[in-house]
C-alpha cells in the first residue's frame, strides 16, 4: 500500500511519514481506513491494549498532511458503516501545517 518512511510512537500518538512528496486527502483516507482503523477490525484484542487517539500521517519531509483524532472504539464503529466513511473521518481530521498538527476543536 503505502511506504512508510518512518513511524513514532508517543502518548497514544502514532506520528506516520510516508516517502510520498505530498500527502493528499485520498492517501489519508485510504492510509486510515485499511491501514489502521483495518487492524481494529483484524485484531480487536490487540489494538485495544495500544491506547491509540490519534494517527498523524505526514508527507517524507514531516512538513504537511493530516492527523486522524480516533481511537479503537471510532474505528469499531467506522467499520460498521461500509462505504460512507469519508465524511466520518473528515469530521474527526485536522491539518498538520509545518510539522505541527492542530489539535482539532
Amino acid at each position: 500500500m503505502h511506504q512508510v518512511k518512518e513511524a513514532t510512537w508517543k502518548n497514544g500518538v502514532l506520528r506516520v511519514q510516508l516517502q510520498k512528496a505530498e500527502v493528499s486527502e485520498l492517501v489519508y483516507y485510504t492510509f486510515i481506513y485499511h491501514g489502521i482503523c483495518a487492524e481494529q477490525w483484524h485484531k480487536p484484542e490487540a489494538f485495544n491494549k495500544m491506547g491509540l487517539t490519534r494517527t498523524e500521517v505526514l508527507d517524507a519531509t514531516g512538513a504537511k498532511g493530516f492527523a486522524f483524532d480516533g481511537d479503537a472504539a471510532v474505528c469499531a464503529e467506522m467499520g460498521s458503516m461500509g462505504k460512507k466513511f469519508g465524511n466520518f473521518i473528515g469530521e474527526r481530521t485536522s491539518k498538520c501545517e509545518a510539522g505541527a498538527c492542530a489539535k482539532r476543536k
